[in-house]
């Protein structure tokens, strides 16, 4: 029997945080309308931000959101593991940060 308690790690924005980007340009910027931090966010990072501001994801629910067709970038991260650490390092930037939601 699966444990209704249990709690997963969501990935999700920062209040305050917008993401903005340009239509030929690979990169984003992520604003943070509270502090005033601004940082352009490279790829394969800005891939992931698109996804999680689309709702809150466990790393395993956006590594199976990754497609290898979104280039070289998504296609060097190839676990689990490494994608938690791209986004360990957005968390230290103050962009996303880990909440913890009951499964569905």
């Amino acid at each position: 029997m699966p444990d209704i308690g249990a709690a997963a790690a969501r990935w999700r924005l920062v209040e305050g945080v917008v993401l903005d980007g340009w239509p030929d340009e690979p990169e984003a910027v992520a604003y943070n309308r509270l502090s005033g931090d601004l940082h352009v966010i490279p790829p394969p990072q800005c891939l992931f931000l698109k996804h999680i501001q689309q709702g809150p994801l466990t790393t395993e629910e956006l590594f199976a959101r990754l497609d290898v067709s979104d280039g070289e970038a998504v296609r060097s991260i190839v676990s689990v593991a490494g994608l938690e650490s791209r986004l360990a390092q957005l968390a230290v930037l103050g962009v996303v940060a880990q909440s913890h939601c009951a499964r569905d």
